[in-house]
């Protein structure tokens, strides 16, 4: 991905920049869960990231997702002036329209290079198939522990990249495509995004509050009707810490919580069971490993990932 053009109102910390550096990819499926403790930038950077893919890749269709449409409002909306100003001399450099067009959906971040970042709830796997026509290069699920396995399988087949030609200048273009999850510690899908992001990928935990500290990618495998495609799965621990714009009244608040919930939100414990505080649920459709190949042979409907495609 290009290098990060820094706005005078976005300066990203060390952990932002690692998920900006995070690799887009067009044979391969690049996941990069950006998660730990409660204020690490997680909004901002997914934003952030967002906004720079689509200055990257004119014609990017990019997506965010929360579980209420309040939430992914507040979250992300609302941080769009204060982190990127919408005119930079004398030209607007983005728009937003909360209804559709033939070019962009609703609840859309557009662009002049045609390129835009949509905001969507997805709140259960319902909802999630009444969206079957979704395709995106760019997709970011925040608070991803409040989906279920299924709902995150279902919606990562959203995703694939293109070639296809410029509207504006009919310049043949490559869009490779880019995963970003967001979360902490904690809520309905806390165990198996644990499972498949977190146990794979920590090499190392911190002796005393037994916070994720150093990590590795870890690789994959999904078959699919086109091959075998690589799947890398990185995770980015980030902390309150890491956050030069936090205050010291907002660790202060953190650390009046009770025990449990103290190491999850001020530490990025993901290790803290506490009986039904997570509503830990395993899915009830696929089995305990959630492989993209007992999805794909199960009754729930499925659609295949279609990489490098003509559309």
């Amino acid at each position: 991905m290009a290098v990060v053009q820094v706005t005078p109102t976005y300066q990203p910390h060390e952990k932002q920049m690692m998920l900006h550096n995070a690799p887009a990819s067009f044979d391969e499926i690049s996941i990069t869960l950006y998660g730990g403790s409660r204020g690490g930038g997680k909004s901002a950077g997914i934003l952030a990231d967002a906004f720079m893919f689509c200055t990257t890749y004119p014609g990017a269709k990019c997506c965010i997702i929360r579980e209420r449409l309040d939430a992914v409002k507040q979250s992300f909306l609302d941080k769009l002036p204060t982190l990127f100003p919408q005119n930079a001399g004398g030209q607007q450099i983005y728009d937003y329209r909360e209804k559709s067009s033939s070019w962009y959906p609703s609840r859309s971040i557009i662009f002049p290079n045609g390129s835009y970042i949509t905001l969507q709830r997805v709140a259960d796997y319902r909802e999630a198939l009444s969206q079957q026509g979704w395709e995106f290069h760019y997709l970011a699920i925040d608070e991803v522990t409040k989906q279920d396995e299924r709902t995150f399988n279902y919606l990562l087949s959203t995703v694939r990249s293109t070639t296809q030609t410029n509207p504006y200048t009919g310049d043949v273009l490559k869009i490779p495509t880019k995963v970003v999850l967001g979360c902490n510690p904690g809520g309905k899908g806390h165990k198996w995004v644990k499972r498949r992001f977190i146990d794979p990928t920590v090499v190392t935990y911190d002796p005393i509050t037994n916070a994720p500290l150093e990590t590795k990618d870890h690789i994959e495998w999904m078959k699919t009707a086109k091959g075998d495609i690589k799947v890398i799965i990185r995770f980015i621990p980030a902390s309150y810490k890491d956050n030069p714009f936090l205050n010291a009244s907002y660790a202060a608040m953190l650390e009046m919580q009770d025990e449990n919930r103290k190491k999850m939100d001020l530490y990025g414990n993901w290790d803290v069971v506490a009986g039904k505080m997570f509503e830990v649920q395993e899915d009830q459709y696929i089995d305990g490993k959630a492989t993209y190949e007992a999805l794909k042979n199960s009754k729930v409907p499925f659609v295949p990932l279609s990489f490098s495609s003509s559309t």
